[in-house]
């Protein structure tokens, strides 16, 4: 079991900051034709429909970015993740191509406007708390060097911060091969919504990853904790 806590620092400057949370053993491997086909038919569909300007519209977006500035991070310098692909997608970019367990958390995340982090549980240290990162707070970001993480709804463990909804840790990414993971599905408005997609990427995680799902919860204000 991991437990998971969402800080009263984070629910107080945004009281409807919630994570949807899915913990599986997945099979993490080069994505399947079928799935890359699923893909690419989103972004054709995006692309042809989303007008660039109306990125940063969308609710789930919107209430991201207005999260962001409550904890004291420009939202215009730093782009949550949804929004970052959403703009490649409709600037006819499409989206990296990583393994299928990545490749789902972009498809769900362009779907459906939730930022979505997934980490590798051999990599951290429970238990993990999601909360405002301090100012100076740093990690070593996927395929990157050191990326500025302060000031933003993150996730950390024993070790320090780990994840968050606009870049994620080398240290918690997912690679090739049998896998324990855990989904965060960063939500700043709807839980319901965020329940869905929850529900969503799970069928997907079974049907292009050989997920076995162990167990899924929704933590905020009123539910902060859960063992998961």
């Amino acid at each position: 079991m991991i437990k998971v806590t969402i800080s009263d620092e984070l629910t107080g400057k945004y009281e409807k900051a919630a994570a949807y949370l899915i913990h599986a053993n997945v099979k993490a491997e080069k994505s399947s034709e079928k799935l890359l086909e699923l893909i690419a038919g989103e972004c054709e569909k995006i692309e042809e429909t989303l007008p660039l300007d109306e990125i940063m519209k969308k609710e789930e977006i919107a209430n991201t970015r207005l999260c962001y500035k409550a904890v004291g991070k420009d939202p215009h310098r730093y782009r949550n993740a949804a929004e970052a692909m959403l703009r490649r997608v409709v600037k006819g970019k499409g989206l990296y191509r990583i393994n299928n367990v990545a490749d789902i958390n972009y498809l769900e995340s362009i779907t459906t406007g939730f930022s979505i982090s997934t980490f590798d549980v051999s990599s951290i240290n429970p238990p993990l708390e999601l909360t405002v990162s301090p100012e100076g707070t740093s990690y070593q970001g996927i395929g990157r060097e050191a990326v500025n993480v302060e000031n933003l709804p993150a996730m950390r463990d024993s070790e320090g911060f780990f994840g968050n909804p606009t870049s994620d840790s080398q240290r918690s990414k997912i690679d090739e091969g049998d896998r324990e993971i855990l989904m965060c599905i960063y939500a700043f408005g709807s839980h319901e919504s965020a329940a869905n997609a929850g529900k969503t990427a799970a069928e997907l995680l079974k049907e292009y990853c050989q997920a076995e799902i162990i167990g899924e919860k929704l933590i905020w204000k009123e539910e902060n904790q859960c063992e998961i």
